[in-house]
């Protein structure tokens, strides 16, 4: 999304959302304080990123650029708008979510619906960050059951194949959004 403050408020929300609903950390780019260049920590956190939400609002080239980043990746991004700007005819065919400000308590709902998909798929391989410093390991298959007893063990059998250089150790974590997913 732009930097804009008049975007804030819309940030926010969104932030609320992810890490509130998701239990995903969110934030934009200009948020890091490193003395690199822009586009290439935009380029690495979009690599890195489950996925990506792009703000069309205002019609700024570089969300477009962002979006088109993500798209060549197969790397997922929900789409917003606010009501009365247009989307651009290459994106049209893709669904997106309008927002009206103040009122967010619809869009809350809606892009929680949105990004529950995100999580539920397993990260495509296409997504994998490239990396000449260590290992670059894709998700290669994911088997676990559709529901479980809260308390009872699960078993989740993960696939994965080395694509960088020879890694020795790895690790494994699973979380759980609090208070688990909603509808």
């Amino acid at each position: 999304m732009p930097f804009s403050s008049d975007l804030s408020p819309v940030y926010v929300e969104i932030k609320r959302v992810v890490e509130e609903y998701a239990g995903l950390r969110c934030f934009r780019v200009d948020e890091l304080a490193h003395p690199t260049k822009i586009t290439d920590d935009i380029w690495t956190k979009i690599q890195q990123a489950r996925f990506a939400i792009a703000v069309l609002t205002g019609s700024n080239p570089n969300v477009f650029y962002e979006v088109g980043l993500c798209h060549a990746i197969s790397k997922p991004v929900i789409l917003l708008i606010e009501e009365g700007d247009q989307v651009p005819f290459d994106l049209r065919g893709i669904r997106y979510l309008k927002y009206s400000r103040p009122d967010f308590a619809e869009i809350r709902a809606r892009l929680a619906g949105h990004i529950r998909p995100c999580l539920e798929s397993k990260p495509r391989t296409g997504s994998r960050a490239s990396s000449s410093d260590g290992p670059s390991v894709g998700i290669t298959g994911v088997e676990a059951p559709d529901s479980t007893i809260v308390g009872k063990p699960v078993l989740i059998e993960i696939k994965a194949k080395n694509f960088g250089l020879d890694a020795e150790e790895g690790y494994f974590s699973v979380s759980f959004p609090a208070g688990g997913f909603r509808s």
